[in-house]
């Protein structure tokens, strides 16, 4: 069974875990993009100082997906439209974790009072055929997906 839930950058021990997936993953299949900036994003300090950033509690949401207690995918949205980190263990590829992540943000926001019209992202190369599965569109990394409703509305005006 897998748990969505938020990180808690409270609890330094699930926040070195959260770390260390992005790593692990980044290692495993972009290690070619890797540079400073990217060591520093995945680090405990980079975690924690997108999440301290934050004035509205919404400027940036990390969420975990957990299996028998441990970090198994990460999805971190800014602004609520732009996917900033999207993140799953290899062995968990390709099992649903990373779209029950993304429907999860979705309802999360919706639940909070926010419609949320797209997502952006900047992907990696390996990344780019999960997001063209889940709807994405654009060219080379830069994906956007509009949400259904959206496209109506902005087709009608």
């Amino acid at each position: 069974m897998i748990n969505i839930e938020l990180l808690n950058i409270e609890d330094t021990e699930l926040v070195q875990e959260y770390s260390d997936l992005i790593m692990e993953v980044m290692n495993e299949f972009n290690k070619e993009e890797i540079d400073g900036f990217q060591i520093w994003f995945a680090s405990v300090e980079g975690v924690t100082t997108r999440k301290e950033m934050d004035c509205t509690g919404f400027n940036t949401v990390q969420f975990i997906a957990k299996s028998n207690g441990s970090i198994i995918g990460a999805l971190e949205v800014e602004d609520m439209n732009h996917i900033q980190s999207f993140f799953v263990k290899k062995e968990f590829q390709n099992k649903g974790v990373g779209r029950q992540l993304y429907n999860h943000s979705l309802n999360y926001f919706s639940e909070n009072g926010f419609d949320v019209k797209y997502y952006s992202v900047y992907a990696s190369d390996y990344a780019i055929g999960f997001y063209k599965k889940l709807g994405f569109s654009g060219e080379g990394k830069h994906l956007t997906l509009m949400r259904e409703d959206a496209k109506e509305q902005r087709l009608a005006a």
